[in-house]
């Protein structure tokens, strides 16, 4: 299977000098989403069918209910931002919905449960990343991700995070079957 591998520094990268976005950089975003998009889409719903093996029965379903639901989540505001701004141009959206209401805490807060979750149960190699992940603040996250960035990449980001999510179940997935 393939797995979509980019870096959200890469992406804070390509989002640094879109304080203005030409139709080059948003036709940019919208080429990673789309791309980050279908190999979630393939993947997840491939992996949604599939148990942690291995696992007590009670920590499996807990841990399927977690990815499930925060990959929903994550759909959830891309769809929203994406009905907010159609063309995906506007800086303010993502702050408006991400930083301004209590939707970006639930964002944080399924996203540190899902790294937690792959430090917890995950493969060894990839535990590090995401104790490094976890040490953050959850005001200075937001505004990182989300704050004065084009709606467009605001989603990009929204699915890396998706993508991270599908990783993180095949490294779960992985490190049970090994035990």
């Amino acid at each position: 299977m393939c797995y979509l591998k980019i870096s959200i520094p890469a992406i804070i990268y390509l989002i640094v000098g879109c304080k203005s976005p030409s139709d080059k950089a948003l036709d940019e975003f919208k080429k990673v989403n789309e791309s980050l998009e279908k190999t979630n889409n393939k993947v997840d719903s491939l992996f949604r069918k599939v148990k942690f093996l291995g696992l007590d029965e009670t920590i499996a379903d807990s841990l399927k209910q977690l990815c499930d639901k925060s990959s929903s989540q994550i759909e959830n505001l891309k769809n929203e931002l994406n009905r907010v701004d159609k063309q995906g141009e506007k800086l303010d959206a993502a702050e408006n919905i991400l930083i301004k209401t209590s939707k970006g805490d639930s964002l944080f807060k399924y996203v540190m449960s899902v790294y937690d979750a792959c430090i917890k149960y995950g493969d060894s190699s990839a535990k590090q990343e995401y104790i490094l992940l976890r040490r953050v603040d959850k005001i200075q996250w937001l505004k990182k991700y989300f704050k004065d960035v084009p709606t467009v990449a605001a989603v990009t980001i929204l699915s890396k995070f998706q993508n991270d999510f599908v990783q993180i179940r095949r490294d779960i997935m992985n490190a049970v079957k090994r035990n």
